[in-house]
């Protein structure tokens, strides 16, 4: 019998992963929540291209960026009526040094050599720069996406794609 390396993962790096990824996001929603219902704020909250892709040694992170999305789709859902705009940001990769350690398991998961992770990027091939990814988080927010909720803005040079298939 073969186990799924997903078997390896503690349950401490589960609760870890969970805490990190999911509930301090809703956490931190919640004690604000009166604030953003009287403003009639926006909640944008990051998820992560590889959450549909990753498995194995990575199940745990992408269990919890899919629980951050449905929550946030659902959350959506329950405060539009209330005029609070609930969505999600995935980013690909992003030249951060989180970013770089994120890719490197990638290209492990993947099979692939690390410099060539960034050829299965289709749009330029490279990485996205942090400031691309806080443009799409300030339009989410801004009276431009008015009419955005329950969404999810794919900020990945087209890794998303490329990497749910």
């Amino acid at each position: 019998m073969h186990l799924p390396s997903s078997a390896a993962i503690s349950d401490e790096e589960w609760v870890d992963s969970i805490n990190i990824n999911f509930l301090a996001a809703l956490r931190t929603t919640y004690a604000v929540l009166p604030e953003l219902l009287k403003s009639k704020g926006s909640i944008v909250n990051v998820s992560s291209g590889g959450r549909i892709a990753y498995g194995g040694p990575m199940a745990h992170y992408g269990a919890a960026k899919a629980a951050l999305n449905n929550w946030t789709e659902a959350l959506a859902k329950e405060l539009a009526p209330q005029g609070v705009r609930a969505n999600i940001v995935t980013p690909g990769p992003i030249a951060t040094p989180g970013g770089d350690e994120v890719r490197k398991t990638i290209t492990t998961a993947m099979g692939i050599a690390d410099e060539d992770f960034f050829k299965t990027v289709p749009l330029e091939g490279r990485a996205g720069q942090p400031e691309e990814l806080a443009e799409a988080i300030v339009f989410l927010v801004s009276p431009r996406a008015s009419y955005v909720t329950g969404d999810n803005l794919f900020v990945s040079g087209g890794w998303g794609v490329v990497s749910s298939m």
